[in-house]
């Protein structure tokens, strides 16, 4: 992400944090001035006075209204900004072409070595039915030809010419 880019995140998260701040703030005014009976003047007039007439649980409930309010709108700004903010760096840094390549190179290697494991398996079971087994003896499908036949049969139904 490119600086411009993080500037605009930022100022957009500052932004919807410091508006929720003051609507919250602006709760906390107005919890004191309807829980004070004269509002503000009277309270700057004689503090004792007008905290002794005060409706302490307005101004306690407005309080904690403030207080959610601006909670809530730091925690709404972080989750509208911080999901698309990321989801656009990552989705600057991501190579869909590079992760594909990469792949069915990948892919190409593992059925290159899949093929040639295939060719050996095939090349030591097709060898002991045409040379006989390693010790010398005769393969079984030799055997079963007896000794005067001059072919054998494989297990696959083709015959074999026998020397």
């Amino acid at each position: 992400m490119n600086a411009r880019e993080a500037l605009k995140w930022m100022v957009l998260y500052r932004t919807i944090a410091t508006g929720s701040f003051l609507a919250g703030l602006l709760s906390v005014a107005a919890g004191l001035v309807l829980g004070l009976d004269g509002g503000p003047l009277a309270f700057v007039a004689d503090p004792s006075a007008a905290l002794a007439d005060a409706d302490g649980t307005v101004v306690v409930a407005f309080a904690l209204l403030g207080f959610v309010v601006w909670q809530g709108g730091k925690t709404l700004a972080l989750f509208l900004t911080l999901p698309r903010a990321a989801g656009r760096a990552a989705a600057e840094e991501f190579d869909v072409s590079h992760l594909k390549s990469d792949l069915l190179q990948g892919l190409d290697e593992r059925l290159t070595a899949m093929e040639e494991d295939v060719r050996e398996t095939r090349r030591h079971v097709a060898g002991p039915r045409r040379e006989g087994t390693a010790d010398g003896s005769e393969s079984p499908s030799r055997q079963s030809a007896g000794a005067g036949g001059s072919t054998a049969t494989r297990d696959d139904g083709q015959s074999d010419p026998l020397p």
